[in-house]
């Protein structure tokens, strides 16, 4: 690293500092045995400059890596417009979050046809240099397009429970008790872990937004 890199990089990380101990922060999520390649499409894929138009996003996103396991942290007040923001268009646009749901459908299926079936140590070994990087290029394109729909859904409730908070106040106002709410949240999870349609962790907060706008909630 040459003199420059260093004092440009000492530069960004007391700017960091001076933003950890200004602003408020949560938890994103914690993530066990994380591989890191990977790791680098969902944290990049939820970066204002990739989630723009969809929603707001998060303009800096803090992430600690310990023994393979990762901790990642958000600013509070942005975890809560980004929240706000998709619940606000799900309800004016109902069928804007099914939509993004078949999007995260289709570039999820769209993973399986990087490789080829027969794909092998030994056959990746044998390609040219020029085969493959495009091997390596589709891949990642592949999986920037998935990740850019596929965040979306956890938005709901990334670090401030949000929409948790938003359904308990539409159920109470449609006079359910607060065990009834409980017993509605317990079901719901539990039912929407079993459906097939359920490939995506949002799926779940995505009916419950249409089922509180068919009533009129907003």
């Amino acid at each position: 690293m040459t003199a420059t890199q260093n004092r440009a990089q000492g530069t960004s990380l007391q700017a960091l500092r001076r933003r950890v101990k200004s602003e408020k922060w949560v938890k994103g999520a914690v993530n066990y045995d994380e591989d890191l390649h990977f790791s680098t499409y969902y944290l990049r894929a939820s970066c204002s400059e990739v989630t723009a138009p969809l929603y707001p996003g998060y303009s800096c996103v803090v992430a600690a890596y310990e023994s393979f396991n990762e901790t990642y942290y958000l600013l509070k007040e942005e975890c809560r417009e980004s929240a706000v923001a998709i619940v606000n268009r799900a309800l004016r646009q109902p069928g804007w979050l099914p939509g993004i749901l078949r999007a995260i459908r289709r570039h999820s299926d769209g993973l399986r046809s990087i490789f080829p079936a027969e794909t092998s140590s030994a056959m990746l070994s044998r390609l040219p240099e020029g085969a493959l990087l495009g091997l390596y290029r589709r891949h990642d394109a592949r999986n920037r397009r998935l990740y850019k729909y596929a965040r979306l859904p956890e938005a709901l409730d990334r670090g401030v429970s949000y929409f948790t908070e938003f359904l308990q106040e539409n159920l109470r106002e449609r006079g359910l008790s607060e065990g009834d709410c409980g017993g509605f949240r317990a079901a719901f999870r539990a039912g929407g872990a079993e459906r097939a349609g359920a490939r995506d962790p949002g799926i779940r907060s995505n009916r419950a937004v249409r089922a509180v706008a068919s009533e009129g909630g907003g």
